[in-house]
């Protein structure tokens, strides 16, 4: 009925933002870390989803990552149903050399082991660090950025993962 509602009213405007879509709030009875412990998701979205420790964090988080989908592409009329969709690789294959060696030195992962978008973020990898909460990982990041490569990152940590290439890119 959420969703119904939400389809309708969409009718009316045509900026939508979080509220404007159906959210549910769970728990997540399979978390086996606090950091999921509840996800957020908007209905009917595939992949439009949000954990934290606690339903508030769980919704702040989607709510991150629905802004930084709106800030970079058109937005599904609320209510209705979005597929799952594999995001274009095309512009972070062009980032393949800072690409390699930024995940060996700042992520320590082998680049070649992940799959990484043009839509990928280091939000995505908030939870390797083990018990660290997001915003400790974060400074962890920035500082090893710039340590390795005198970089700062700061203003673009949220943004996709070719938007820090590009600033380390023009650092070194």
């Amino acid at each position: 009925m959420k969703k119904i509602i939400k389809r309708l009213t969409s009718n009316f405007k045509n900026d939508w933002n979080i509220d404007d879509y159906p959210v549910k709030i769970y728990r997540n009875k399979n978390a086996g870390e606090d950091s999921v412990k509840y996800g957020a998701m908007i209905v009917d979205w595939a992949g439009m989803v949000g954990h934290g420790e606690t339903k508030e964090k769980a919704f702040e988080r989607l709510k991150e990552n629905f802004n930084l989908f709106k800030d970079n592409n058109e937005l599904p009329r609320p209510g209705t149903n979005v597929p799952l969709r594999f995001a274009p690789t095309r512009k972070i294959e062009s980032y393949e050399k800072v690409a390699v060696d930024f995940f060996a030195k700042i992520l320590k992962l082998n680049y070649y082991d992940c799959y990484v978008s043009d839509e990928s973020s280091l939000t995505d990898f908030e939870s390797l660090e083990g018990d660290d909460n997001p915003d400790d990982f974060r400074k962890k990041i920035i500082e090893r950025v710039q340590n390795s490569y005198g970089a700062d990152i700061t203003d673009t940590y949220d943004k996709y993962l070719t938007d820090v290439f590009d600033k380390i890119k023009s650092a070194v």
